[in-house]
């Protein structure tokens, strides 16, 4: 039976007893609710009350104890109950049982205390058996019969015995009473004799002081039941064992026990557990006697390091959880090894993270409810594994044996390598890698490689030999020499091995500053180096590495020099400046703390001396220095910085002129078309250029104009359109080889009137022949404007009409320029342009569709003429000569209005895809199209006519005729046709009708025969199958 049936039966026998114990309805609804909750949740199916051959009952009596009393009195030594007992008032005592007496309940019958005294006490050398029955809502009273107020439901003397079987104890409860020190204890059954509960009882919210369901004082107590919701308030929320009890619990449930006591068993006597589920707490003051447990370990195989331990074992009696200890030896000391990682399996123990060595596993069973505890030791090993060392030897660029090294990442010792057996190379490892590089060069060949690991607490020693091809020679870098010279430039001199080509490479990294400088620098003759760019070296501490690629014979070679840069290279800038004959010199440092002697020296355009000084630069600045009488001519002016403590060497120079001095006058006019002309005047021999600054009355420059002298005289205007209002014009003469520059001169000048702005529209109409073409004039202009045509050398003169002016041309394809020119008014400037426009063709296109057509029929083309008129493409060439090209041969047609034209090709091209074009040669305003279109011919299917024939059996040779015709239904002559009959293919060609005949012998008994007639395919027709019968008779 399942749960859910057993709830549901549960169910319907409380339901039957709170109808037959009205005064017990509250209390067993109660109880009921607990029960079914206790089957719902925690009872299996065998725990229940066994119920489910009981009939579906009817209506029966309810009898009160005084009745059960009586019963019992009369029935001997056994009664079968066949209603429901609920206790009155009237029934003022517990029934005493002083016989050996049996009542039997079927399963299905309560006995309701209806919470006025408890149901029985069992006297001394009685036994009272109980079967199939609820015992609920039993409560004791202070004055019950002389005996303790202990045992809510039953209550067992010394000498007497309880056997429970399959009975349910709900809602009893021993009563305490404080005022006559009368402490209840066992809620439902307190025993001083002997107990045995049988499989399938139930104890359910029961309740006492000790005891909440069972408190055993004296004797033994054989417990299997199913404890839930009893509640004691000081100890044993279900049962209670006190010194002199006994109690054997077997088989048993303990869930949701409680009330005020914290454990739901509580021993202070004799306890015996085995096989039970308890989920609530247990309490025992002496050892709690249970079946003993058994842990054998398999023995352990040894295992290399980083492989996992598998420890196999057996539990007997295993209990609710096992624990596993690991241990470590060296030597005689054993310790806890606390780097173990264990996962416990139903059988087996994986046990990881071990180092190498020895160690000791303990498994322990630890003791619970149902069993003690017991554990088992091994020992085992881990020994060293080896390490998987892997290398890989090559050559780098500078001939320079790497060897990278893989490893396990666990390894803790360092890598030795040595090259043919020479001095050995230490290598840090680092996460399973190392890098051992060669300190030294070794020459093109063969070399020995010797790779090994010394091992380590976990790993063995182990080595790898291998080999390393050196192909080339490898050069060394000798002799090297690096200075720093008086400007602060670093010098280096060195040698490479003589006959090495190509460039070496110098890498300048300034440690100070962290700046970098790579100047790459061609190997001299004999192998020399040098290098010395003459170029200051910022201060500081420099690392130099000069390099070298390699080449086809070498590798390539390096070295690292050191070199310090101790001083300030200085940065100094002089100025000169000539006023008529004489030169002024200034020299300044960028560097405001530079101090020291600097050398001025004027030199001529030969190279020459002609002036010298030196003086003290402070502070970064040299007092002025002119030197007088200077000749006309070009002049070098050069500063030397002598250096200091703090600085280095330096120079600088610069250019200067002297030149004659010279006049200019300038002269400002406006004219007819708003452009400001200036012409600058100037010292007759000047020559070069003056600049014009044209600045507007904000002193905003407008537009600089740059004029070449002329005999004297420059000049130039301006085009840009300038606002109403005054504008000063400057001129500045840049000088030549005899003549100075001049200061800034000129006057202001005023534009007065306005300026026109003029747009011009083409409209083209008739193709690209005829053109309009408006130009529109700002304002409210008047007069006449006159248009040049720059490509026909001629001109014409047109009114301004409303602002406008309109011009009906033809004009030729491509570029044509219009120079429009007025004269202005009195209220605007006049005004000229050139306006240039570009006339196209027309494109045109043309297509043809795709043309299909079987062998011996014309096929027609269509071809589609249309030009871009319309902006779309899609105006049609009307009366056009279109050209078609089909397999070498030209064919022409007219389009007509809708630009189509068609042209029919006569069939006398062979079966196969054409390639055929379309053309247009265009006019003087259209431009031409061609495309290409696909022309196809295919195979004729010719017509093969076989029809039934009957011959008679004696005719030795039976003559057959078909007739094959092509597809304009002409004979075919002379081509073969097949005929396959009986196993037999009969060959025959036609005659000049199509007609052909064959001469069957294979056809000589009598039936009819199924003949099939084939063409063959040709280069111009398809083949073709006929199949026809054949009857000969007899």
């Amino acid at each position: 039976m399942n749960k859910s049936k057993i709830l549901v039966l549960l169910l319907a026998v409380l339901m039957i007893i709170s109808v037959s114990a009205v005064s017990a309805a509250e209390d067993i609804a109660d109880s009921a609710d607990v029960l079914a909750q206790d089957d719902s949740t925690t009872l299996e199916a065998d725990d229940a009350v066994d119920v489910q051959t009981v009939p579906e009952p009817a209506a029966e009596p309810v009898a009160n104890f005084t009745t059960l009393q009586t019963e019992i009195s009369n029935a001997g030594n056994n009664l079968t109950l066949e209603k429901d007992y609920t206790r009155v008032a009237d029934d003022k005592k517990e029934i005493e049982i002083d016989k050996n007496f049996t009542i039997d309940g079927q399963g299905k019958y309560t006995l309701d205390g209806n919470k006025m005294g408890r149901f029985f006490v069992v006297k001394e050398g009685s036994t009272l058996t109980l079967k199939g029955v609820t015992l609920c809502n039993g409560v004791t009273q202070d004055i019950n019969n002389g005996v303790s107020n202990h045992g809510g439901a039953i209550f067992v003397s010394q000498g007497a015995n309880l056997v429970v079987e399959n009975v349910a104890f709900i809602n009893n409860t021993a009563i305490t009473n404080p005022t006559t020190n009368n402490y209840g204890q066992g809620g439902a059954i307190f025993s001083k004799g002997n107990v045995t509960i049988k499989e399938g009882s139930k104890f359910i919210n029961n309740t006492a002081n000790t005891g909440g369901a069972l408190l055993v004082a004296i004797g033994n107590a054989n417990i299997e039941a199913t404890f839930t919701g009893n509640n004691a308030t000081v100890n044993g929320s279900a049962v209670y064992i006190r010194d002199t009890g006994k109690a054997n619990i077997k088989n048993s449930k303990f869930s949701e026990n409680g009330g005020d006591a914290e454990y739901a068993i509580y021993n202070s006597g004799t306890l015996a557990l085995e096989n039970n589920t308890i989920s609530d707490k247990i309490y025992s003051s002496t050892e709690i006697i249970k079946p003993g447990s058994n842990v054998t370990i398999t023995p352990i195989a040894d295992v290399t390091y980083g492989n996992p331990v598998v420890v196999y074992f057996k539990v007997e009696n295993s209990t609710a959880y096992s624990t596993v200890e690991v241990f470590k030896k060296s030597g005689e000391l054993t310790t806890p090894y606390t780097g173990a990682v264990c996962v416990i399996n139903n059988e087996n123990v994986t046990v990881t993270n071990l180092t190498a060595g020895q160690y000791v596993i303990n498994i322990v069973n630890n003791e619970d409810n149902n069993f003690a505890g017991s554990f088992d030791s091994a020992v085992f090993n881990v020994t060293r594994a080896i390490p998987d060392l892997d290398i890989k030897a090559y050559v780098n660029e500078y001939g320079l044996i790497i060897i990278n090294v893989t490893i396990n990442e666990d390894v803790t010792e360092d890598i030795y390598f040595n090259i043919d057996n020479g001095t050995g190379i230490i290598a840090e490892v680092y996460k399973g890698f190392a890098i051992c590089e060669a300190q030294d060069a070794y020459g093109k060949g063969t070399h020995n490689v010797t790779v090994r690991y010394p091992g380590d607490e976990n790993y063995m020693e182990v080595s790898i030999n291998t080999t390393v091809e050196l192909s080339k020679e490898t050069p060394v870098i000798t002799n090297i020499n690096a200075t720093v010279d008086e400007i602060g430039a670093i010098v280096i001199k060195a040698n490479i091995t003589k006959d090495v080509s190509g460039n070496v490479t110098f890498l300048f990294n300034n440690t100070d500053t962290g700046k970098n400088l790579t100047v790459p620098i061609e190997i001299g003759e004999n192998g020399t180096i040098e290098y010395d760019e003459l170029t200051p070296f910022e201060k500081g501490f420099y690392v130099v590495v000069i390099d070298y690629a390699g080449d086809d014979k070498y590798y390539g070679a390096h070295e690292v020099i050191y070199v310090n840069v101790n001083k300030t290279a200085p940065t100094i800038d002089v100025y000169a400046s000539s006023i008529e004959n004489n030169v002024t010199v200034k020299v300044t440092a960028t560097n405001d703390t530079v101090s020291g002697k600097v050398n001025i020296t004027l030199f001529d355009k030969d190279g020459k001396t002609v002036k010298n000084i030196t003086k003290d630069m402070v502070n970064g600045v040299v007092e002025e220095v002119t030197f007088t009488g200077i000749e006309i001519g070009d002049y070098l002016v050069r500063a030397d910085f002598l250096g200091s403590d703090d600085f280095y060497q330096t120079f600088a120079v610069n250019e200067t002129k002297v030149r004659a001095s010279t006049e200019m006058n300038v002269t400002t006019t406006v004219n007819q078309f708003g452009q400001i002309v200036v012409v600058a005047n100037l010292t007759k021999g000047a020559t070069g250029t003056v600049l014009f600054i044209i600045t507007n009355s904000s002193g905003d420059n407008i537009v600089n104009l740059t004029a070449v002298i002329d005999n004297g005289t420059a000049q130039d205007w301006t085009t840009d359109v300038l606002a109403k209002g005054f504008y000063s014009v400057k001129a500045v003469y840049s000088g030549d080889d005899y003549y100075a520059t001049t200061p800034a001169m000129g006057n202001s000048v005023e534009i007065a009137k306005e300026y026109l702005n003029v747009t011009s529209k083409v409209s083209i109409m008739d193709g690209a022949n005829q053109a309009t073409i408006v130009f529109t004039f700002s304002g409210n202009a008047s007069g006449n404007a006159t248009a040049f045509f720059l490509n026909y050398g001629t001109n014409a003169t047109y009114a301004i009409q409303n602002g406008t002016v309109v011009i009906d041309e033809i004009f030729d394809n491509g570029d044509q320029s219009i120079l429009l020119t007025y004269d202005g008014d009195d209220k605007y400037y006049g005004f000229y342009d050139v306006y240039a426009y570009f006339f196209v063709k027309t494109s045109s296109f043309i297509s043809a569709k795709d043309v299909n057509v079987v062998y011996q029929n014309n096929g027609k083309v269509t071809v589609t003429l249309y030009d871009n008129n319309d902006g779309k493409g899609k105006n049609p060439i009307v009366n056009a000569e279109v050209v078609i090209t089909l397999n070498g041969k030209t064919y022409k047609a007219t389009t007509n209005s809708k630009g189509i034209a068609t042209v029919t090709i006569a069939a006398k091209l062979v079966p196969k895809k054409y390639t055929a074009t379309v053309s247009y040669a265009g006019t003087n305003i259209t431009v031409g199209d061609k495309e290409t279109f696909k022309f196809t011919v295919k195979k004729a299917t010719p017509k093969l006519t076989a029809k039934k024939k009957t011959f008679k059996a004696k005719t030795k040779v039976k003559k057959y005729t078909i007739v094959l015709k092509d597809n304009k239904n002409k004979a075919m002559k002379k081509v073969k046709v097949y005929l396959k009959v009986k196993g037999k293919t009969y060959t025959a060609k036609t005659n000049s009708k199509g007609k052909a005949t064959f001469k069957i012998k294979n056809l000589k008994k009598k039936g009819t025969y199924k003949a099939k007639v084939t063409f063959k395919a040709t280069k111009y027709f398809n083949k073709v199958t006929k199949t026809a019968k054949i009857k000969v008779k007899r």
